[in-house]
């Protein structure tokens, strides 16, 4: 199930001036219905977290809340996953984290959903 993930390539790596992160790693990759943008983000504590959006979103204010119904999350986030394998090879010390989003629940359904509130809270 693993063993299928897009083809990536790593973009280009900057080293940050703030306190944290010291250090970002860029990546990008190409599936049928759009192109992805990965940053993994180094901090100074041995941990990197890993985030994608669409490329066309990479610097909106809301481009890692957007879901896409395109069918393959789970090829996208296999990417993810061999991205951070890949990353980890070389740094064996790092530990990982997935950035994660809230969104609001009323955002959650689909707009052609149409379901009781005990069904809705069930779908949540």
């Amino acid at each position: 199930m693993f063993d299928k993930p897009y083809a990536y390539q790593k973009v280009t790596q900057q080293e940050c001036v703030g306190p944290e992160p010291v250090n970002k790693i860029y990546y990008r990759f190409k599936t049928p219905h759009r192109k992805y943008f990965v940053t993994i983000e180094v901090f100074p504590f041995r941990m990197a977290a890993i985030k994608y959006c669409d490329l066309k979103d990479k610097g909106a204010r809301n481009a890692y809340k957007k879901i896409f119904n395109d069918g393959d999350a789970f090829r996208v986030i296999t990417t993810c996953l061999y991205i951070m394998r890949d990353y980890w090879r070389e740094n064996p010390a790092i530990s990982f984290a997935f950035y994660a989003m809230p969104r609001d629940a009323e955002n959650i359904l689909p707009a052609n959903k149409n379901l009781s509130p005990e069904e809705q809270q069930t779908f949540i």
